[in-house]
């Protein structure tokens, strides 16, 4: 195709502009071949990215947290039940490791006790301890029993009493008890015996009297046990009811004293304070006290002065005497005395 210079330079340039717009479109073109990737996908990605990341950086003890929380109910039941079943068969193993203990320790006690036992016959001196502690322990059960029975007396309560005297009744005498205590011994069993079998008030004091003298005999033949049975200072001179019967109360324990001893001492306080604080001049008596009272309370005042000129010999029946007073005041103005 001919024509002029200046048409064909223009064909010339459009031909080549043609052919680079068609270059630029084919690229344009295969770019666009790949999915186009919107604002939205990549913040998804990035919170993907992130939620992978802190997965990865939590503690194992929150990742099992979390699968647990989304386990099905029934996953869940049967490992609680397989943990309760594991915690229970550790706690049984541990208590029958404590009961197995427990039994060795009761064992080896036992054989220890066994061969202490069996020193004790072979080895003389040990042999004469144990006997000694033997007798000791009842000689301190007549005294506790015959001081429950005096105990009981005082407050008029005569099955307490009998309980007391038949309990005393049937001690028997350790191996080791020195045979020149058998005499005492025996008349002691036989008070004891008859204030199982009384019907009133003076017989059971009268049987006191007589088990307390038994043993008062036997300290004086064979040891002296005033020291024992010491009670201390009286209460100070009161100008209440409640003063002098605290002085009388105190007087009780001291003849006591004085009879179990013997101790000469002990009983000579007790008479001291009794005449200081006659029962017939305590304030409000005449008031309060009925003609019974009265009377009764007169009968110990003269048996304060009975006490005080009394010979050794003749204290326990004075102090039966006594007993038997109190015991029957208390039972007229239905009182049960305190601190005896």
């Amino acid at each position: 195709m001919r024509g002029t210079p200046v048409k064909q330079t223009l064909l010339l340039i459009t031909l080549m502009s043609l052919a680079l717009a068609g270059t630029t479109v084919g690229c344009d073109k295969k770019k666009d071949s790949k999915p186009a990737t919107t604002k939205k996908d990549g913040d998804k990605k990035a919170e993907g990215d992130k939620k992978a990341e802190g997965d990865k950086k939590k503690p194992e003890g929150d990742k099992k947290a979390e699968s647990d929380k989304n386990k099905p109910e029934g996953d869940k039941k049967a490992e609680g039940d397989k943990k309760a079943e594991g915690d229970k068969k550790a706690e049984g193993d541990k208590k029958a490791e404590g009961d197995k203990k427990a039994e060795g320790d009761k064992k080896a006690e036992g054989d220890k006790k066994a061969e202490g036992d069996k020193k004790a016959e072979t080895d003389p001196e040990k042999k004469a301890e144990e006997t000694k502690k033997k007798v000791a322990i009842y000689m301190q059960n007549h005294y506790t029993d015959l001081t429950l029975a005096k105990n009981a007396l005082v407050e008029g309560n005569m099955e307490n009493f009998k309980k007391s005297m038949a309990q005393l009744a049937s001690r028997k005498e350790p191996e080791g008890v020195p045979a020149e205590w058998a005499p005492f011994s025996k008349k002691m069993a036989e008070a004891a015996k008859a204030g199982d079998g009384v019907k009133d008030i003076p017989g059971a004091a009268a049987a006191l009297s007589s088990a307390a003298e038994a043993c008062a005999s036997c300290h004086k033949a064979t040891a002296d046990g005033s020291r024992i049975y010491a009670t201390g200072k009286p209460p100070e001179v009161g100008t209440t009811m409640k003063s002098y019967m605290l002085r009388h109360v105190w007087a009780a324990k001291e003849m006591w004293a004085g009879i179990f001893g013997p101790d000469d001492t002990a009983w000579a306080n007790a008479v001291k304070v009794m005449n200081e604080s006659p029962l017939t001049k305590a304030p409000g008596a005449k008031e309060r006290w009925s003609k019974e009272a009265m009377q009764l309370a007169q009968d110990v005042d003269a048996l304060a002065k009975l006490g005080k000129a009394s010979k050794p010999e003749e204290r326990p029946g004075v102090y039966g005497q006594f007993i038997a007073t109190c015991a029957s005041c208390h039972t007229a103005l239905k009182v049960v005395p305190r601190g005896k």
